[in-house]
This record gives structure tokens, C-alpha cells and sequence, in this order.
């Protein structure tokens, strides 16, 4: 058995800010293609202009660039501030876990290697 007494914050803080972008990235872009197919039905709705034979009108244009870049926009704002949250929340998981390893121990864990398993002394008696 093999025990882990101890997480460093600095390196929880940093693998949660990558896990963090990732998963912000993944899913942000899910969200960004259905919102611009949710965008582009709303655009082509409204842009009819009932006036003019079913032509698109100029106003219509400039909403769906505004929407465009406003979506971007907040998919980078989103990505970003995923990164910075996962982080924390990770540092603060770390130092949560250290608090309680040195209260109660660590967790236990098995390793194999080599189809092998590594095991102590204690655990022959348990």
C-alpha cells in the first residue's frame, strides 16, 4: 500500500487550471455551435422584411454580427474564468484533503507494476 500524506496546493491549483480551460473549452463549444444554430433560425425569422418581397434587411445584418462577437466574447470570458474557478476550487480541495490526511491519515492506494502487485507487510494480516 502506498498512502498519500500530502497534496501540494501550488500543483492542485495548477492542474485544476488546465482541467479547468479544457473542460470550459469542450463544453463551451458545444454551447457556442447550438446557440449560433439557435442565432442564425432567430436571424433569418426577423430578417425578413415583409415590405420588400421577403429581401433580408440591412438591421438584421448588424444584429447577427453583434450577436457574433457578443457570443465570442462571453465563450472567452467563460473559458477564462472556468480556468481561474477550477484552479481554486482544486487549491482548496488540497488543502481541505491535507487537513484531513493529517487527522485521519491518507488514502490508501494499491499499485500494480508489471502485472505484479506491490503490497507490505501489513496488509498480509489484514
Amino acid at each position: 500500500m502506498v498512502i498519500i500524506k500530502r497534496i501540494r496546493v501550488g500543483s492542485a491549483f495548477r492542474v485544476g487550471l488546465l482541467v479547468g480551460a479544457v473542460v470550459a473549452t469542450i463544453t463551451g463549444l458545444l454551447v457556442v455551435a447550438f446557440q449560433g444554430l439557435f442565432l442564425g433560425a432567430i436571424v433569418s425569422l426577423i430578417s425578413l422584411d415583409p415590405q420588400s418581397g421577403g429581401t433580408f434587411s440591412r438591421n438584421s445584418d448588424a444584429f447577427a454580427t453583434f450577436s457574433l462577437i457578443t457570443l465570442c466574447i462571453f465563450y472567452g470570458m467563460y473559458v477564462v474564468f472556468s480556468a481561474i474557478f477550477g484552479g481554486i476550487s482544486a487549491a482548496i480541495t488540497a488543502f481541505a484533503y491535507n487537513l484531513a490526511a493529517r487527522w485521519i491519515g491518507g488514502l490508501e492506494i494499491e499499485l500494480e507494476t508489471d502485472g505484479k502487485s506491490k503490497r507490505g507487510v501489513d496488509d498480509i494480516f489484514e
